[in-house]
Formats: structure tokens, C-alpha cells, sequence
């Protein structure tokens, strides 16, 4: 049955493109808002994950984007570090600290 009624080929036309701008872009809103749900745990993730697509995509973005990332990473940082020392494990504050400055070392 699955294969006579449900079961047919299809052609994947999904690429991806706009996918990278729409993440720094999330991220950027979620900043400027300065979102109280907010964790240590999502914030760590976001920062490596900008830090790979500036790292290793850096074209798939405007500039724009990330100019605006950089400017918030700056207006920011109190916000920033107040999610940071909100941490209850010193590994979690370290490791939210290390991909704090490692994308500031990358985006200046």
C-alpha cells in the first residue's frame, strides 16, 4: 500500500540560500531587545555559531549584517555579561567568555 499510494519521487529544491543573513539576523533582534529568556546556554551557542558563519561565511551575509552585529556586541555588553555572570558552572561562564572574545577577536 505505502508504496503504491504514497511512496513517488521528488525533486529537493530547498538550497539554503538567505539562511545564513536570517540567523545573524535573528540574532541581532534578540540582542537589540535584549530578550529576558535569554540563558548562558542559548547565548554561548549563538556566539559560536556567528563566530563559524563569520569564520566560514563570511560572503553569505550583507555587510550590513555583521556591521550591525558588531556595533550591537559593543552596545551591548553589559547585557551581554549580565547573562554571562548569571551562570551557575564556572565552565559554562568560561566557555560563554571564550566564544564571547573569540568573535569579537574575529568581527574587529
Amino acid at each position: 500500500m505505502w508504496n503504491d499510494d504514497f511512496a513517488h519521487p521528488f525533486t529537493w529544491k530547498y538550497t539554503g540560500e538567505g539562511l545564513h543573513e536570517k540567523v545573524i539576523a535573528r540574532f541581532n533582534k534578540q540582542l537589540i531587545i535584549e530578550n529576558s529568556q535569554m540563558d548562558i546556554k542559548f547565548l554561548t551557542k549563538q556566539l559560536l555559531l556567528m563566530s563559524n558563519i563569520v569564520h566560514t561565511y563570511p560572503h553569505k551575509a550583507q555587510t550590513e549584517e555583521w556591521k550591525q552585529l558588531c556595533d550591537l556586541l559593543g552596545e551591548k555588553r553589559n547585557y551581554l555579561y549580565s547573562i554571562i555572570n548569571s551562570g551557575t558552572k564556572e565552565i559554562q561562564i568560561d566557555k560563554a567568555h571564550q566564544a564571547l572574545d573569540r568573535l569579537n577577536a574575529i568581527l574587529i
